[in-house]
């Protein structure tokens, strides 16, 4: 018996983020398709912008090329889980 936690659940999902460090355009690639819900935190937890993606397709992009340079954090809110990962955006 093992026991299975959202974050263990969210690992399951092969989530992809590319490229890293990025420029403009930012790629999240999801193991389905489905509704996603996509935001960009800054390192003090601010929230800089949020998407909704339908579940017609499993690439969602989001253009940050309006962001300064530095480190964010990008939430996945996908199949009832959520996920946050560290990207680098370059000028």
């Amino acid at each position: 018996n093992s026991l299975v936690t959202g974050v263990d659940k969210i690992e399951q999902f092969a989530i992809s983020i590319y490229p890293n460090p990025v420029k403009n355009e930012l790629s999240i690639v999801l193991p389905e398709q489905g509704k996603a819900i996509i935001s960009i935190y800054n390192m003090v937890g601010q929230q800089l912008n949020s998407n909704e993606f339908s579940g017609n397709t499993r690439l969602k992009t989001i253009d940050i090329g309006n962001l300064p340079q530095g480190m964010y954090m990008v939430r996945i809110e996908y199949g009832g889980e959520q996920i946050t990962k560290k990207i680098v955006k370059v000028n």
